[in-house]
């Protein structure tokens, strides 16, 4: 018989009992839990303030967001560092201005850099990507051609090659798509600036006040008697038009012509000689933005000389107004190897310009350049290069230089000695209103082969050669799997 009166229930056991809970686990007892019993306790160590900063108690700042995309691992914390212009501009604390800079020794990662966080990643994203590869790439005998070839094809994109000895494409100076139309205030480089800037390459020098009203008369005259043909003027149809040229009511035919002369001498040795199947006719259909990749190859122009500079200025110029027009806002990141050959002189400027038009039309210049201590300071170039939003510096071997780069981005105390250390592949990255971070660069096996800059020296074929059987992708940059282990 049940000894509980009728009417009541037993009591519920309670949780100081030694009664096991649903989910298996006895409860703790109270009075072992006072005595320390379940976990394991010690008398604290004596400390300062100064030691006790080795135990890094302190949470630092996340790195980015994972709306960006991966670009790499920093070496102070281990966290996965997710960063790229685009996507940082719409963050609260990201950067403002969407360009990038690689600044580093020859051989310490910016081609690899532009490769990969330029290029490969952001057509994930499913944005445009336009580069313009100056550096020639030789894997096997009688294959030369840009370094970004093996990329594109692997991509199945087929790069667009330029040349002055009439194999390669042609660009129009005056090419309508160049032509800045629309609002008094854009600020975008158009035709009128790319002449001054190839006439002053010319010349040797920056073209007078007399020479500029020459060649804006020139130039609309050359505009208009194409367009009466039913055709598209270019750089050819300047010269005539400086040599003959039509007087109007504040300046006669033959103080035109004077004026203008020099330009149209040099413009026409410039057409016949360092720029001849360049820029001597109208730009071919192929030269378009219709793809995810675009690849200008100019690697088969002349090092020295005024070719280089004036294609790299022409392609700069030609994109931002192409992009300028265009129905809808695709981000566009276009990169640049040899980047000092767009800064450098009167192109300078015109790079100038056309960065600050890139947040309106969805632009991210992507530049690599060796050293800032190289630029005046007070070039166009070098106010780009302090306007810049996102720079990764890697390894800067002289100390000059080292300084250039910390004074020039206000680092803080010991970031030129290292800047000095860094190991290849590592980057110290600096953002406008972000702290700086030093970042390893990690890859994918896919990323190292097409990123490879070494297929020239480090065949297996040259290695072999030497004795040794060597891969050249095993003896780079690790992988995201070996750079988190």
């Amino acid at each position: 018989m049940n000894s509980t009166k009728r009417g009541k229930e037993r009591p519920a056991p309670t949780p100081t009992a030694a009664t096991t809970l649903q989910t298996g686990v006895r409860p703790r007892r109270p009075w072992l839990e006072r005595a320390g019993f379940y976990e394991v306790t010690s008398r604290g160590i004596p400390s300062t303030t100064r030691q006790a900063e080795a135990l890094r108690f302190g949470v630092s700042v996340r790195a980015g967001s994972e709306r960006a995309l991966v670009l790499g691992v920093d070496l102070d914390t281990g966290e996965i560092v997710f960063s790229d212009p685009v996507s940082d501009y719409a963050m609260p604390d990201g950067p403002r201005s969407p360009t990038r800079l690689a600044l580093g020794d020859v051989g310490s990662g910016k081609s690899t850099h532009l490769k990969i966080n330029g290029v490969l990643r952001p057509l994930l994203l499913g944005r445009r990507v336009a580069v313009v590869d100056k550096k020639m790439q030789s894997g096997q005998p009688g294959d030369a051609e840009g370094e970004y070839g093996y990329l594109a094809r692997r991509l199945g994109v087929e790069p667009l090659r330029f040349a002055t000895d009439g194999t390669g494409l042609r660009i129009n100076v005056l090419d309508p798509a160049i032509a800045v139309r629309g609002r008094a205030t854009d600020t975008a480089a158009g035709q009128t600036d790319l002449l001054r800037a190839i006439l002053a390459e010319a010349l040797g020098r920056p073209i007078h006040e007399r020479e500029g009203k020459a060649v804006r008369v020139a130039h609309a005259t050359a505009l208009e008697k194409a367009q009466a043909r039913g055709r598209t003027a270019d750089v050819r149809d300047l010269i005539p038009a400086l040599l003959q040229p039509t007087g109007s009511e504040d300046v006669t035919g033959p103080e035109l012509r004077a004026w203008g002369l020099d330009c149209a001498f040099a413009l026409e040795r410039m057409v016949e000689e360092d720029l001849a199947g360049l820029v001597d006719g109208p730009t071919d259909p192929r030269v378009e933005l219709t793809g995810a990749l675009t690849v200008f190859d100019i690697s088969a122009l002349p090092e020295d000389g005024p070719a280089t500079p004036i294609a790299m200025a022409i392609i700069n110029t030609w994109l931002a107004n192409t992009l300028r027009q265009q129905a809808a806002t695709i981000p566009t990141h276009f990169g640049a190897e040899e980047g000092w050959h767009l800064v450098q002189g009167s192109f300078g400027r015109v790079a100038r310009r056309n960065s600050k038009l890139a947040r309106g039309v969805g632009l991210v210049p992507e530049y690599a350049l060796h050293h800032l201590s190289d630029i005046p300071v007070d070039s166009p170039a070098m106010a780009m290069c302090r306007e810049a939003g996102h720079v990764l510096m890697f390894k800067q071997a002289i100390r000059d230089d080292a300084n250039a780069a910390a004074n020039t981005y206000n680092l803080p105390e010991g970031a030129a000695d290292i800047l000095m250390d860094l190991p290849v592949g590592t980057a110290l990255l600096w953002q406008s209103g972000r702290r700086p971070r030093v970042i390893q660069q990690v890859r994918s096996r896919f990323e190292q082969d097409v990123s490879n800059t070494d297929a020239a020296l480090l065949s297996k074929a040259t290695m072999r050669d030497l004795g040794e059987e060597v891969d050249a992708a095993e003896a780079d940059l690790p992988t995201f799997a070996e750079a988190t282990a």
